[in-house]
Parts: C-alpha cells; structure tokens; sequence
C-alpha cells in the first residue's frame, strides 16, 4: 500500500505541476489529445479519493501526509487552470 501511495503522490504531483504549460498549448491541441488528457485527469482524480481516503484513515506514513497536503495546495492553486482547460476540479474537499 505504501508504495503505491508514493506512485499516485508523485503521478498526480508531476502532472499538477505540469498544467501551467498543458494551458499555454490547450488552444492548439486536438480534439484527440484533449480528450487523452481528460481521460487520464479521470484517472488521477480517482487516485486522488483514494489518496484521500488512505489520508483519512491514517494509512499514510507522515512524509506522504506531508505530500498529500502539499498537493492538495498545488491542486487548489491551479484550479482556475484546471477550469480553464476543461478538466474536472479535484473531487475532494480542498484546503481552506
């Protein structure tokens, strides 16, 4: 369980951090690639109750709740982003 906590964690982490460029080229992707992007966020948002449901079970070891917030933040900073390219929103409670 640890390490496929550690996967999703840095998954989700690396394409988070990757949507600043994602939005620069949104207007000259296809309608294909758009939809391969929406198809995978799917996926990683499906991950990410998972994440959050080892978070507050307490399954997670310290430095992955201290990963699990750090994306959290990353996430809600980039929602306008994430709206603006048409993706879902994170289906989880964001911090305040």
């Amino acid at each position: 369980m640890t390490l496929k906590i550690d996967l999703d964690l840095q998954n989700i982490a690396v394409e988070a951090a990757f949507l600043p460029e994602l939005e620069r080229g949104w207007a000259s992707e296809s309608e294909t690639n758009r939809y391969v992007w929406y198809s995978e966020w799917l996926d990683l948002m499906t991950r990410l109750k998972h994440l959050d449901a080892a978070h507050t079970s307490g399954v997670m070891t310290a430095e992955q709740q201290d990963r699990f917030r750090a994306l959290l933040a990353r996430l809600k900073a980039a929602a306008p982003i994430i709206a603006r390219v048409d993706l879902p929103l994170p289906p989880i409670p964001m911090p305040a």
